[in-house]
């Protein structure tokens, strides 16, 4: 039977044979004013975490950093970050003030990112700079523990890595015996107890990771013979891993209303009821980095809560918000898994009632699905396409570029929250000989998995984007330098594609790249399109404000076919700086034959018709040739113009 080492005590007899409390904790009085003490202290049946002395129930959310108001106002007690940031300390100061507590994560680097565990110099190194960061931090009254990695192991259970997560936890409780040490796994692993107990003796508290596979846990703890004291560090509805797919891989994701159930069903029935537990961290409270970020941010894109923030506030208070976000079963019709060619018509309906009564009201976007290299499902593109129509029912044509996407829908009520649902779908077509055309959004195609240089200390996160969400994506680069003194981030296709494997097929036309940027404090920073095996490169160094402003890099229209980086930044210095970008595109002039000749072949024909029917609805100023009527929307009134002027362009 496995066992949970103390970090006094090294006794390897099971917690229900124990005769003394887990002590943790030095006594507060050696505090001082400022410091607080938490303890985890044996129960009848089970444990109990304390703090100063009083029993302390974690009603937590994962994230949450940037709404501590609304966290508060929801019952959340503590809210759980994954690394210490330069502004963890404000943070702090922050949570404090509001009556709230802080899991503070300390972030190790894993072995699939590049990290080496066998490289004793490296792990020596981060261990010590951990450390460093969390010394400071030791005496808020708003710590409540210390979280050690985040899923290390995960795909990588080797003794090296856990014996570092034993190490690194010796070295927070020597720095600082106040507050217990979290090992965050994901889920239960093949022996995770036993690896705790073997290389890990000063963890206090097992921190597990876990989603659809939550309700049989208190079950499979106890058949591993486990008795210590756990947190549920994550959890939620079912995750695209756990999920029905389609027949090309795309996962079906849960409603709002399903998503919103197993939050509640997961804390009532599972969390509060074993005595083992601690509390636990919904997953996650931060807004969606754009619309089609939906599958586990509780907010939407623009902030408004949905049905799992309800959810929140009713399980921690017992009592619902006054108005209700409406109540989403899910996009219906002839949709999901369906399979269309381009310019088919599609009908569909989202399930909705509003707890209320209310009038619904609809949004509805369009967005591309990301595969691997070996067609596997990776995520949906940050950039949406705002779709006409505001009611529970949608016409639309399918999309001329071929490929996997997604329809989401948002149904509000005129209140603060909302229902959400997806539905993925494809689009197959007699092969072109392209992929896409040549004006697109980045974010449909490439993405940032390039990072060189300096990235130890490089975070990319989303950003408020100057232009609106349709299209609109925003990424802020924060980077504070330490060695090698610069870092870079392409934009690639497939990801991690430094050029061993195709790129991107793109037909000719597009002439410049596009795209919002700014820093703080204002700072140089490279720009760059192409390169490696792309057959071009066009690299510009501009000098970044505080505010937005447009920046472009020139292509040759007819100088690339294949391309695995689509953009990128680099930048060097001594300085921290954050560095934002918002909507790079591909972007081509009007051309100079004739007012709808969008490929520049001297005729308005098919080609033409593909490319504005690929932009449907979309804005203006993501396909400026498109526009024929001027009125800022791609749609009839252009196609009207387009089919007008059917045939060769006029000579002369």
């Amino acid at each position: 039977m496995a066992s949970f080492r103390n970090v006094n005590d090294r006794f390897s007899s099971p917690f229900a044979c124990a005769v003394m409390a887990l002590t943790i904790l030095i006594d507060a009085s050696a505090l001082g004013d400022e410091g607080t003490s938490v303890e985890v202290v044996p129960t009848k049946d089970g444990w109990s975490l304390h703090r100063d002395g009083v029993p302390y129930e974690v009603k937590g959310v994962g994230g949450g950093d940037s709404d501590l108001d609304r966290v508060r106002a929801s019952g959340v007690t503590t809210i759980r970050t994954w690394g210490i940031e330069p502004e963890t300390g404000k943070l702090l100061d922050a949570a404090h003030s509001r009556g709230l507590t802080v899991l503070v994560g300390l972030w190790m680097g894993h072995i699939g990112d590049g990290f080496d565990y066998n490289d004793a110099d490296a792990v020596a190194a981060q261990e010590a700079e951990l450390v460093a960061l969390a010394e400071p931090l030791k005496s808020h009254p708003a710590l409540l523990g210390w979280g050690i990695g985040n899923e290390v192991e995960f795909e990588h259970d080797v003794p090296e890595v856990w014996q570092a997560i034993g190490s690194l936890a010796s070295a927070i409780k020597s720095m600082d015996p106040n507050h217990p040490t979290v090992a965050v796994t994901a889920e239960l692993g093949s022996a995770n107890e036993d690896r705790l107990a073997q290389y890990c003796p000063d963890i206090d508290i097992w921190g597990i990771n876990t989603y659809a596979a939550l309700v049989s846990l208190p079950n499979r703890l106890t058949a591993r013979g486990w008795d210590g004291p756990y947190l549920i560090t994550e959890y939620g509805h079912r995750g695209p891993w756990e999920s029905t797919t389609t027949a090309w891989g795309a996962p079906l994701e849960p409603s709002s209303r399903t998503k919103a159930y197993a939050y509640t069903d997961h804390w009532n029935n599972v969390i509060s009821t074993d005595p083992r537990c601690l509390g636990g961290f919904p997953f996650i409270w931060r807004p969606g980095a754009s619309p089609s970020d939906t599958w586990f941010p509780m907010l939407t894109w623009d902030g408004r809560g949905t049905e799992s923030t309800d959810s929140v506030l009713e399980i921690f208070t017992g009592t619902n918000p006054g108005n209700r976000a409406p109540t989403v079963g899910g996009i219906i019709g002839d949709v999901a898994g369906e399979v269309f060619s381009p310019g088919d018509p599609i009908v569909a309906s989202v399930s909705a009632v509003d707890p209320e009564g209310a009038p619904l009201d609809v949004e509805w976007f369009l967005a591309r699905e990301t595969v691997d290299t070996d067609g596997r499902w990776t995520g949906t593109s940050a950039t949406s396409r705002c779709l006409e129509g505001s009611g529970t029912t949608l016409s639309m044509t399918a999309p001329n570029d071929p490929g996997p996407y997604r329809l989401l829908a948002f149904v509000g009520d005129g209140g603060p929250s909302v229902g959400t649902a997806s539905a993925p779908f494809l689009v197959e077509s007699t092969p072109t000989g392209y992929a896409a055309t040549p004006t697109f959004a980045v974010a449909d195609h490439f993405s940032p998995t390039g990072w060189m240089g300096d990235t130890s200390r490089l975070g990319l996160t989303s950003c408020v984007a100057p232009s609106d969400a349709c299209g609109g994506i925003c990424h802020q680069i924060s980077w504070t330098p330490t060695s090698s003194n610069w870092f870079g981030i392409l934009w690639q296709h497939p990801p991690n594609n430094w050029g061993g494997a195709p790129g991107l097929s793109v037909a000719p036309g597009a002439d410049r790249v596009g795209f919002y940027a700014w820093s703080d404090p204002p700072s140089d920073a490279t720009f760059r399109v192409g390169g490696g095996n792309d057959g071009f490169t066009t690299q510009l160094t501009f000098s970044l404000g505080t505010e937005p402003a447009w920046y472009e890099l020139p292509i040759d229209p007819n100088s690339y076919t294949d391309v695995s980086t689509g953009f990128g930044i680099l930048a060097d210095g001594p300085t921290p700086r954050t560095i934002s970008v918002s909507t790079p595109t591909w972007m081509a002039k009007a051309p100079i034959h004739c007012e709808g000749d969008l490929n520049g072949d001297d005729v308005i024909g098919p080609s033409d018709l593909g490319l504005l029917l690929g932009a449907w609805n979309e804005s203006a100023s993501s396909f400026p040739l498109g526009d024929l009527s001027g009125n800022g929307v791609i749609d009839a009134a252009d196609l009207g113009l387009l089919i007008g002027r059917w045939g060769p362009c006029p000579e002369g």
